[in-house]
Formats: C-alpha cells, structure tokens, sequence
C-alpha cells in the first residue's frame, strides 16, 4: 500500500524539480538554439501555465473513467513529453514542449491528491499529502543546484 503514496511522491518531485532544473541551464539552451536571453523567462512561465490550463478537464475524466487510468496517462503524457524537448529543433519548439510539460502538473492536482484522500484513512491520507506538500517545497531548492551541475 505504500508503493502508492511513494509513486505519488516521486511524481510529484520530478514534475516540480523539472522546472527548477531547467532554470539555471536556459542561457546555455537559448546560447544552443542562437536566440536572444529573453526567452529565459518564457520558459518558466510557460511550464506553470501548462500546469494550469488542464486541471478543469481532468478532474471529471478521472471522475468518468476512473482515478487509475487517468492518472497512468497522465504519468505517461509527462514521461513523453520530458523526453521529446530533448529533440526540440528549435527555441519555438522547446518552448511549446516546456508548455506541454507543464501540463503534467494538472494530474498531480486534480487526480492525486484526490487518489490518495480516497485511498487511505484520513490520517494516513493528511500524512500522506503533507509530505508531497513537503517534496513541493524542497524541489525549488534542490532543481537549481541539479540543474546547474
């Protein structure tokens, strides 16, 4: 029962480290694509828009065909799409794929958190959601030094 909350977590990290790496190495990304610094901002912005713009769908999806199946596409959505921006040909591209990156995030809020208040007792379950609250906040301080080695 613990593999769950563990994956949750996991998740959870990898979605919001994925931002905070990516931050220290945009110079080094626009110097690669031969495009302006202003960009660098574009990035973040775009990442935290994609993880806005999908929560509303989602949630009754997950209320329709069920927490597990949406939740595995959502894992796998975020798997394909961290793995295409490596192929990105241009600066256009690897800011859609940064959006599309973004929206990753939707699944941990609408379908997580929710998963784990159904699945445990509700103690375990504020346990649970205090140490992703946890995770979310260590991530902005651990994805920049990652991101810079």
């Amino acid at each position: 029962m613990l593999l769950f909350p563990l994956a949750m977590v996991l998740y959870e990290l990898s979605a919001y480290i994925g931002n905070d790496m990516v931050q220290p190495a945009m110079l080094t990304i626009t110097a690669e694509y031969g495009v302006d610094d202003a960009w660098v901002a574009s990035s973040m912005s775009l990442y935290i828009l994609g993880g806005a713009c999908l929560t509303w769908l989602i949630g009754p999806l997950s209320d329709r065909y069920g927490r597990r199946p949406v939740m595995l596409a959502g894992v796998m959505y975020f798997i394909a799409t961290n793995l295409l921006i490596l192929l990105a040909p241009t600066i256009e591209w690897f800011m859609l794929l940064r959006f599309l990156q973004g929206m990753g995030l939707c699944f941990i809020a609408a379908v997580g958190y929710v998963s784990i208040q159904e699945a445990f007792e509700e103690l375990t379950a504020i346990r649970v959601m205090a140490l992703m609250a946890n995770i979310s906040m260590v991530a902005p301080l651990l994805g920049p030094l990652a991101g810079a080695a």
